[in-house]
């Protein structure tokens, strides 16, 4: 993420080297007027700044550049200049939003965002409280977004629950939809069965009543 042929200049150092007793360091363990924290997400890094204005930004021709963290080529400059830090806007849009031009990066100045980044200065503890504040953010995060994720798939599956009680509700009615239409026709035909043997039983009642009395009158002619 930090571009390793920035020829910056300033050097680097971890955490724990900026807490050892060194030129780094003043008598109260603070970090030296050019030390300055970043930090990416929950990653920090401590770096040393020289006498002069350092350009920071996504690419040439800043001389810090950071990729990765939406700034521009030159998004803004860290000034160094008699054992204090500044940190200079460049971006025009932020100006027009109404960033500050000119912020100091003193040992007690809360935290200062532009874009990804995060700077900060003060004691070894306050930053590694600092760091350790947004890893608890980022792990709270990611498990909201894990949570999120699972909330997503169960309601998928439920839907999906859903729509398969409904196919077999479908099934189930269309079924008995058939069913009925089958027994209406068979009770039908049933009916026009009972309605044949009927007239046929009649007929032969009435044929075999009549057709004596018939035969007789024609014997008698």
């Amino acid at each position: 993420m930090f571009d390793p042929d920035a020829n910056s200049g300033p050097e680097s150092s971890s955490i724990e080297k900026l807490a050892e007793p060194s030129s780094h360091s003043d008598e109260t363990g603070h970090a030296s007027a050019g030390d300055l924290a970043i930090f990416v997400k929950d990653r920090m890094l401590v770096k040393r700044f020289r006498e002069g204005v350092t350009i920071v930004g996504d690419d040439h021709p800043s001389i810090l550049r950071i990729g990765g963290c939406g700034l521009k080529r030159c998004d803004h400059a860290i000034l160094h200049h008699m054992k204090r830090l500044w940190i200079i806007e460049l971006d025009l849009e932020r100006l027009d939003q109404g960033e500050p031009k000119i912020q100091e990066l003193s040992l007690d100045c809360p935290p200062i965002h532009r874009g990804g980044l995060v700077y900060l200065r003060g004691t070894p503890e306050k930053l590694k409280r600092y760091q350790e504040l947004l890893r608890q953010r980022s792990q709270t995060e990611d498990s909201f977004t894990t949570s999120t994720t699972n909330q997503a798939d169960l309601t998928g599956l439920v839907r999906e629950n859903i729509d398969i009680t409904e196919i077999v509700a479908e099934g189930l009615v269309s079924y008995s939809q058939k069913r009925k239409r089958v027994s209406r026709i068979l009770h039908l035909a049933l009916k026009l069965m009972l309605f044949a043997a009927c007239i046929a039983t009649s007929m032969a009642v009435i044929a075999g009543g009549i057709w004596p009395i018939i035969r007789t009158v024609w014997q008698t002619i």
